[in-house]
């Protein structure tokens, strides 16, 4: 099978919030018990962050489908703290709902985004040792080949000791110079 490679804008639109213990207890109790996939969004979509950051940055980047899988690759700035990071979103074509975000440079890791999977990943900064990560992804909407857009909505606990809530809204399209993506 041929690769298909194009190059693409993406616009990243992140949100990040600390947790209690109690809310991240609250948050994996409500979703694990969460009867449907239905009421699981919806309990995702209704809560507001409290003292949330947000960051909105436009990078360019590539798209490509290869064996099935489609990439989306690009390189993080001083706006996420990860210059000298190159950042992978990974899907198979015949399962979208299940993510992975390799990241490489200044940054090395792979997080599993998967909806109302709890996952264990490895986070190693320049710097530091290695540690690990439980990445609980709430909700996960891939529609990048339909719509060029994605979001996840997830929580990382770093060793039982500290947990953010992070939404991750990534939208990607054309650059008017790239080929066709078939």
């Amino acid at each position: 099978m041929s690769e298909i490679y194009k190059n693409v804008r993406i616009k990243i639109e992140s949100e990040h919030s600390e947790l209690s213990e109690e809310s991240l207890e609250r948050y994996i109790n409500d979703f694990m018990t969460a009867f449907d996939d239905d009421h699981a969004e919806s309990l995702s979509r209704g809560e507001a962050f409290d003292d949330s950051e947000k960051t909105e940055m436009a990078v360019e980047g590539t798209i490509r489908e290869n064996d099935g899988r489609i990439f989306i690759n690009y390189e993080e700035s001083e706006l996420t703290d990860m210059q000298g990071a190159k950042t992978t979103l990974t899907f198979r074509k015949n399962s979208p709902d299940l993510v992975t975000m390799m990241r490489t440079g200044s940054v090395k890791t792979a997080l599993v985004f998967e909806k109302r999977i709890r996952h264990i990943c490895t986070y190693n900064v320049e710097g530091l040792m290695p540690f690990e990560v439980c990445v609980y992804t709430l909700s996960l909407d891939n529609r990048i080949e339909t719509e060029g857009k994605l979001h996840i909505d997830y929580i990382v606990e770093i060793q039982g000791t500290r947990a953010g809530r992070f939404k991750l809204d990534i939208s990607v399209t054309e650059s008017s110079d790239a080929p066709n993506f078939n």
